[in-house]
């Protein structure tokens, strides 16, 4: 009877086991188990940045990496650089399978062992300045989706447009 017992056990520790293995781990009912971060090529492969952060101004609205247009507003108009700092959410990707990052239409280089940092030049003359400074995360393998069998599809990306404005010099001349 004990060795029934055991068996029975046994048997009922295996079929919990393999239930829970079976369980949706991300809740949309399909029954998958979510073994790591989406590899590129997958349609929910992560776009997003974790932060910005500026070494100049202000952003508004506050950096939501959901998010596309922002503004930042330079109060000094002596200033003619600034830095950004980019932060991947690395929890979100596979160390060897990072997404492709551009600024103004220029491939910057991404290691998971490297801060991300960006050089922008600001208006060297006197005047105001008024740039958009682009950085498009997009996916590094290029597939595309969408469009009508395979004609138009568009490979996946999100881009965050930062509106840098920054006073005339002279506006505080004289002051």
């Amino acid at each position: 009877m004990a060795r029934l017992r055991s068996i029975v056990f046994r048997y009922l520790l295996l079929l919990s086991v393999i239930s829970a293995a079976q369980e949706d781990g991300d809740g949309d009912g399909d029954g998958s188990v979510e073994l790591g971060p989406r590899l590129p090529g997958d349609s929910e492969y992560w776009l997003r940045l974790r932060s910005l952060s500026f070494s100049e101004g202000k952003l508004e609205p506050q950096f939501d990496g959901k998010g596309h247009d922002f503004t930042l507003t330079i109060e000094n108009p002596e200033v003619k650089s600034f830095i950004i700092t980019v932060e991947l959410d690395l929890k979100y990707y596979d160390l060897l399978a990072l997404p492709r990052i551009e600024v103004d239409g220029k491939v910057i280089e991404v290691s998971p062992l490297n801060t991300i940092v960006v050089p922008v030049l600001m208006n060297s003359s006197i005047g105001p300045e008024d740039k958009i400074v682009s950085i498009k995360l997009m996916d590094p393998s290029g597939k595309g989706f969408g469009g009508f069998l395979g004609f138009g599809a568009k490979p996946r990306d999100h881009e965050y447009r930062i509106r840098c404005l920054q006073p005339p010099e002279f506006q505080n001349a004289g002051g």
